[in-house]
């Protein structure tokens, strides 16, 4: 019996795909799964975790808001630039995707 919350009642919470996702090798710093859904009561915790990245990141497609998360990441990425030839770069690549 799975007792895993659903996502602010949209459907079935994504449990079992997302553990077949964070299989994957570029998730390197996933957090277990049951502990992104369990910390999950504000945003600030589970969004640390490529995990709780990937959970918010599946929900949003489903609500058509994809893109402005993987903005957001990108943002979160561009902030810890610290070579400001690399900050350039990125910040052209930002604009003009």
């Amino acid at each position: 019996m799975n007792t895993t919350p659903n996502l602010a009642g949209h459907g079935k919470c994504p449990v079992e795909d997302l553990q077949i996702k964070t299989e994957n090798e570029r998730w390197a710093d996933r957090a277990p799964v049951e502990d992104v859904l369990v910390k999950g009561e504000s945003l600030d915790h589970p969004l640390e975790y490529k995990t709780g990245q990937l959970v918010l990141e599946d929900f949003l497609r489903t609500e058509s808001n994809e893109e402005n998360f993987l903005f957001w990441l990108t943002c979160e990425d561009y902030m810890k630039i610290a070579i400001e030839t690399e900050m350039t770069v990125s910040a052209q690549r930002i604009y003009t995707s």
